[in-house]
């Protein structure tokens, strides 16, 4: 087939020395490929043809010295080819196909990729870099049918390649990045699922440092990166050539064991405890022990996919910090484990979903005087459209969304339509649950002055209500956010009082305007002596504090009128009033004026 001049299909820069080479023997001339021009070539470049139907690949003459081959090496298809590229990087190569062929107006379709080579072997530290351009042609169908190209190595590649390449590694501590270790680990787990009896297999391992956190705190995090990049160091000295390390997350590295056996696993893994354990870390400001943890799972037995094979070593790994005499742990198979995280990832994606599609909505639940029994602001429960199938109560949601960091979006969310009713009904006042996360979100806030500022009157109707445990767990926190809140001319309530820790002089602290009592207390206060003292007690410190109280989960009119005499304010329960969709309340309202 006929080469075609390196300026008719790529901008790339010309080097000086050039001779032309008009046709490579060997393969048959497409009618459907255009017959034009020739190929430049250089002393770092090499130009091919590749056949990709019969996947037969023809090289220019001097390819095996450019590339640095035994000619006997030289691929002849392009799955050979393919077995000289490090794991990291087949994809990517692999990837030039599936461009659209759309842009194949009779020119081919352009590619210009960065990767490394492996020409002495997968076990050979002599990786080369090469940069592989070239177009390629689609048939009728649309499906790629040949493509012609050349590869540059050495001093041939250009500036961009050379950038490109350096992206592919983690600017601390020189290993692959976590996006270039996973491309490394899908391409050994395609290779060993290929041939899912072969021995010995591979296994992936997870290798965390210790006490980071406790270096970063004493010490700064310039001390910290420097344990970690260290431990990296370290630990790319003790795997074997064609071993991967890649640094998957701050304290995380990830090491790709191609065809490791479960014996040789494990001694790798005491091999890299004992490495990094074995003297101190010398940094800028001192010495510093440190040790590393190791989970371990091996593929392709244990793992069908990257992302299972990440959340079972992750799993692994914190069954080795649990140990005390080892720091390993190969992955064992938990049913239960299992079950619930396949139950929390289910969530999390429904959660993420409902907040795309906009299906989280409020309902409304009266809050109502103690001695007149009528509403005097409505608590905001969140609800999913009932009309989508396989959706959660929120009591399922909401605790995975709080443990994922997903529930500031909720609130977020829960905060437009709650102003948004505010800002339309001018006589209704609303309470609105936050969750710990939330207290913590200067966002939260910052969206929430906004809108206050924008409609001014909105403020005195609408309370923001924190859970007693997140005011117990962080005082300085909840009292920031409380005074925020209550700056901005909103109100705030600590919700659920009583069933968690909360001091009297946090209490004074906190600031807040009203108390709510937790349920358990109430809903059996007639019948339980020690219940009554602990209402009546709570409702006397409220009052202390200038703070106004709620009684939930009362039930019949007997624990409303015995509240009352206790002097509490407001009472909430389903006897008064079940949670119901805003339309609902609204059509009551209109028909109350309509009277």
């Amino acid at each position: 087939a006929r080469m075609f001049g390196v300026t008719e299909f790529m901008s790339a820069e010309p080097t000086e020395k050039a001779t032309t080479v008009s046709v490579l023997p060997g393969l048959v001339e497409d009618p459907e490929v255009p017959t034009s021009a020739v190929i430049e070539s250089h002393d770092h470049e090499v130009a091919y043809c590749w056949d990709m139907r019969s996947d037969k690949m023809v090289w220019q003459a001097h390819a095996a010295t450019i590339l640095g081959l035994e000619p006997d090496r030289l691929p002849g298809t392009g799955d050979d080819y393919h077995t000289l590229i490090v794991d990291e990087h087949v994809q990517r190569r692999s990837a030039v196909t599936a461009l659209s062929a759309e842009n194949d107006l009779g020119s081919g379709v352009s590619y210009r990729i960065t990767y490394r080579i492996a020409p002495h072997g997968p076990r050979s530290r002599d990786l080369v870099w090469v940069e592989d351009c070239g177009r390629w042609w689609a048939g009728e169908d649309g499906r790629p049918i040949q493509a012609r190209g050349f590869i540059r190595i050495g001093e041939g590649i250009s500036q961009l390649a050379i950038t490109q390449a350096a992206a592919d590694y983690d600017e601390l501590t020189g290993q692959l990045t976590r996006l270039r270790l996973a491309d490394a680990l899908n391409a050994v787990m395609r290779r060993v699922g290929f041939d899912r009896f072969g021995e010995p297999g591979a296994s992936f391992l997870m290798v965390s440092v210790n006490n980071l956190q406790r270096v970063n705190d004493t010490f700064g995090y310039d001390t910290g990166d420097q344990v970690i990049a260290e431990v990296g160091r370290r630990l790319r000295n003790s795997i074997r050539a064609g071993d991967t390390l890649g640094r998957y997350s701050a304290n995380k590295f990830g090491i790709i064991l191609a065809e490791c056996s479960a014996e040789e696993v494990q001694q790798t893994a005491e091999r890299l405890v004992a490495t990094v354990a074995e003297k101190p870390v010398t940094t800028d400001g001192c010495k510093i022990a440190a040790t590393v943890s190791v989970g371990a799972v091996l593929l392709p037995e244990q793992a069908e996919t990257t992302d299972m094979c990440f959340g079972r070593v992750l799993r692994a790994l914190d069954d080795a910090r649990l140990r005390s005499r080892t720091s390993y742990a190969v992955y064992q198979p938990d049913e239960a484990r299992d079950l619930r995280r396949t139950r929390t990832t289910q969530i999390a994606e429904f959660i993420d979903s409902a907040i795309e599609e906009r299906r989280l909505d409020l309902q409304l639940q009266p809050i109502v005087w103690t001695k007149t029994r009528k509403p005097a602001l409505y608590e905001c429960l969140l609800r999913v459209d009932e009309t989508v199938d396989g959706g959660y109560a929120p009591g399922d949601f909401i605790p995975i969304a709080e443990e994922l960091g997903l529930a500031s979006m909720i609130d977020k969310r829960t905060l437009q339509v709650a102003t948004e009713m505010l800002r339309d009904h001018s006589w209704l006042d609303l309470s609105l649950n936050v969750s710990a996360l939330t207290c913590t979100d200067h966002l939260w806030l910052a969206d929430l002055g906004k809108r206050v500022r924008e409609t001014p009157d909105i403020a005195p109707r609408l309370v923001i209500e924190i859970t007693e445990t997140m005011a117990a767990t962080d005082i300085d926190e909840a009292a920031y956010f409380v005074d925020a809140v209550r700056d901005l001319g909103c109100r705030v309530a600590i919700d659920d009082f009583g069933a968690g820790y909360t001091s009297f002089a946090n209490l004074k602290r906190i600031k807040a305007d009203i108390l709510k009592i937790d349920g358990s207390f109430v809903h059996n206060v007639l019948r339980e002596k020690t219940d009554q003292v602990f209402v009546r007690t709570m409702v006397e410190i409220a009052q202390s504090f200038d703070m106004e109280t709620v009684a939930e989960w009362v039930n019949d009119d007997e624990t409303a009128d015995f509240v009352e005499q206790l002097d509490v304010t407001y009472i909430q329960g389903f006897h008064f009033g079940e949670p119901v969709p805003i339309r609902s309340v609204i059509e009551s309202r209109q028909r109350e004026l309509s009277a």
